[in-house]
This record gives structure tokens, C-alpha cells and sequence, in this order.
């Protein structure tokens, strides 16, 4: 595969076929056939010249390019060529995507398609994005393995939102996955960012999350107003029981709905007021009362 400084990279073994490149990057030559063995510690070229070679040699090949990413996948009877477009960057590299739990074919896609930002918040760390994900931009229905198991190894865009972090020009510095919860308001104090949502249609219908503004540790808590649903589960995140929530709800809530005092979050639909003290409480007593969900535990 080309690598960002336009070399190539990849090795087809030790095979002796005689295959070379003369040129340089700055002063390409064609790709042919040549004489001489370049032995087994050459790369880039080589290996190019001896898979294009399978087009003459054989004349089955496939050919396939993905528009939306650039990437090109060329294969022959002497192997596959796979070149990606240097000026297309993913939002999220493979790493990054583990690290955050974020479908790894979701993660390829640049942030352009990947993103459609509903609000977005700037601050000193960087600029927090709600964002579901962009139905008119080239994704299809179902991003992953829809044979795997929902969301940890596909997501459907239609009810997937999740929490971004960026530089504000487009780079993903962190996501929070919140599919079928997609985040509807959030609210910033000097050292926390905490961000809701209200009503889901898998289960527990509600959720807050509550994020140190400096290490972005988080705590992530679902529940449900309309008692003890079948769980909405994530790993990591906690799970209210019907007593924490009789103790600690409201903590937020629409305008007129209540007569409790709290802060207007950010919104891009409807207004909540949140009672920041409550939140801590509800947040506090949850996670102190139950464990998170384990790493390898998916079911909606």
C-alpha cells in the first residue's frame, strides 16, 4: 500500500523473478520487465511491476475502486495492489477507533462523511461536537459487520449519535459512541463538560455522561424514567436501578416541567434545564453502587 510519503510498502517474499524499477519517485520510469534480480530485500516498485505483470500474463483480474474514501484495490493472478488516496484521511485511525469504541469501518471514513454536526461548542481543549451520523454524505445504511453483533461491530446511521472532541478543523482528538442515546444537549462548567440524552427507543431510554474537562475521564450512566426496562448496555458504561433514580431524579428537564432550579444547557432541539448538583449525585450514587458493564458484555 502507498504510504503517506507516496512509497510503497508490502513484501511478495523472496521470488527472484527478475521484476525491477530504475527510476525514482522524482523521476519515474514505466514499470516493465526487466533482467535483473533485485533480490529479496527490495520493495515499492517491484512488487507493483510484478502484480500489474499478472494483467498480461493472466487475464483474469478484478478492479475495484470506493469513491467515497479514494482507496483502490487492483488484483491479479500474482497478487492485490491496494493504493489509497493520500489527499482522503480517515477520521479516526485503527487505533484510535479501538481506543474509543468506535466501529472500526466507521472510523475510515473522512470526518466530512463520517460527521453531521447538530451543535457545536467551542472551548480551550477544543471544539465538543453532538453529532449523529451523515445520511446524505455516501455512508450506507449499516456501517460494519451487520452479521456481528450491534454496536460493537456495526451501526446503522439512523440511530447512531455520538460526542466528539476535534481541533475544530475536522480531527477527531475523542469520541464517545452513543448509539441509539445520540446526545441532544450539553452544559460546561469550569472543569466538567456533561452531556444527556432523553428517550431512546432500545430499552433505557436516557443517559448522561460527565467528563473531566483535563483528562477526559468519564463516567457514563443509562436509565430509564419509566421504570426497569430491559437494559440498554455498553461496556463501561453504568446502568440506574429503579431506587437510585426514585432518589435522584429529576436532574434535568424541559422548561415548565418542573419547579427545581438548574442551568440551560446547549441544545439544538429542545431546551433542558439541569441541575448540576443533582447530576453529581445521581452520578456519584450510581457509579459507587454498581459496577460498569464489562468490556465483552453487547445486548440491546
Amino acid at each position: 500500500m502507498f504510504e503517506s510519503d507516496g512509497l510503497l510498502s508490502g513484501h511478495l517474499g523472496c521470488n527472484g523473478l527478475g521484476v525491477f524499477f530504475v527510476g525514482t519517485f522524482e523521476q519515474p520510469e514505466p514499470i516493465g520487465v526487466g533482467s535483473t534480480d533485485m533480490g529479496c530485500e527490495v520493495k515499492d516498485w517491484y512488487e507493483v511491476a510484478y502484480v500489474l505483470q499478472g494483467v498480461y500474463d493472466d487475464s483474469e483480474y478484478s478492479f475495484e475502486h470506493w469513491e467515497i474514501t479514494g482507496d483502490t484495490w487492483l488484483r491479479t493472478a500474482y497478487g492485490l495492489l491496494e493504493l489509497h488516496d493520500p489527499a482522503v484521511v480517515p477520521s479516526q485511525t485503527a487505533e484510535e477507533a479501538a481506543r474509543d469504541g468506535v466501529v472500526p469501518e466507521l472510523a475510515v471514513y473522512p470526518y466530512g462523511v463520517r460527521v453531521r454536526s447538530l451543535l457545536e461548542v467551542e472551548t480551550d481543549e477544543g471544539t465538543w461536537v453532538l453529532a449523529d451520523l451523515h445520511a446524505g454524505g455516501g455512508l450506507p445504511q449499516v456501517v460494519g459487520d451487520d452479521g456481528g453483533t450491534w454496536p460493537r461491530d456495526y451501526v446503522s446511521r439512523y440511530d447512531y449519535g455520538e460526542l466528539l472532541l476535534t481541533d475544530g478543523a475536522g480531527r477527531i482528538l475523542k469520541a464517545w459512541p452513543m448509539p441509539d442515546l445520540g446526545p441532544s444537549w450539553i452544559l460546561l462548567t469550569d472543569d466538567r463538560v456533561y452531556v444527556g440524552r432523553e428517550q431512546g427507543a432500545c430499552g433505557l431510554a436516557s443517559a448522561i455522561l460527565r467528563i473531566d474537562r483535563a483528562t477526559l475521564e468519564t463516567y457514563r450512566v443509562a436509565f430509564s424514567r419509566s421504570g426497569d426496562l430491559h437494559p440498554y448496555v455498553l461496556p463501561g458504561w453504568h446502568v440506574a436501578d429503579s431506587e437510585a433514580m426514585e432518589a435522584h431524579l429529576p436532574n434535568f428537564w424541559q422548561p415548565g416541567t418542573h419547579d427545581g432550579e438548574g442551568v440551560e444547557a446547549e441544545t439544538f432541539a429542545i431546551r433542558y434545564i439541569v441541575d448540576v448538583e443533582a447530576v453529581d449525585r445521581f452520578i456519584d450514587a450510581v457509579v459507587a453502587e454498581t459496577d460498569p458493564v464489562p468490556a465483552d458484555d453487547w445486548f440491546c
